[in-house]
């Protein structure tokens, strides 16, 4: 049976809480700079340095796969671990948080051309929500694709 990770509240409550919310591995993404232990190591050393760094949240491209667990890690680190996809939609990169069994049955998440609308709406009637990714960067960025008629009717402010 997988754990879900234990966000430590309490004596913090009312405390700032801070995440990486888009970070990939080496272990998951072609385009990453160190595996998860080594974000880990990372974020300990930047807190004995004065940083205030909560954890990260995985957002691997093209892919979730939920029997994947990183508790025993962040348990080990004292670092909050979430996770989440960066896919790729026909208005560019989108990160979805809240992935369950009902939104990754929707789709093949390894597509490189996933209907946004869908993902969208799929990610905020399972429980997540999506958000664009690199807004301005050209043909992955929302900005472009918006400026080229695509419109924004199906994001929720």
């Amino acid at each position: 049976m997988r754990r879900e990770p234990q966000i430590k509240i309490g004596a913090d409550l009312g405390r700032r809480f801070y995440l990486d919310m888009h970070s990939h591995s080496t272990d998951a993404s072609d385009d990453a700079g160190g595996t998860v232990e080594g974000y880990l190591k990372w974020i300990v050393a930047r807190r004995k340095r004065g940083y205030s760094i909560d954890g990260l949240v995985l957002t691997e491209h093209r892919q979730f796969d939920p029997t994947v667990s990183y508790t025993t890690l962040a348990e080990q680190y004292g670092v909050v671990v979430l996770r989440g996809a960066e896919l790729e939609t026909d208005t560019g990169h989108v990160l979805v948080y809240g992935i369950n069994e009902t939104f990754a049955q929707q789709f093949d998440l390894s597509s490189v051309a996933l209907p946004s609308v869908e993902v969208f709406r799929c990610a905020r009637e399972s429980g997540g929500f999506a958000v664009g990714a690199h807004a301005g960067r050209p043909s992955i960025g929302l900005a472009e694709h918006v400026s080229n008629g695509h419109t924004l009717e199906h994001v929720e402010a």
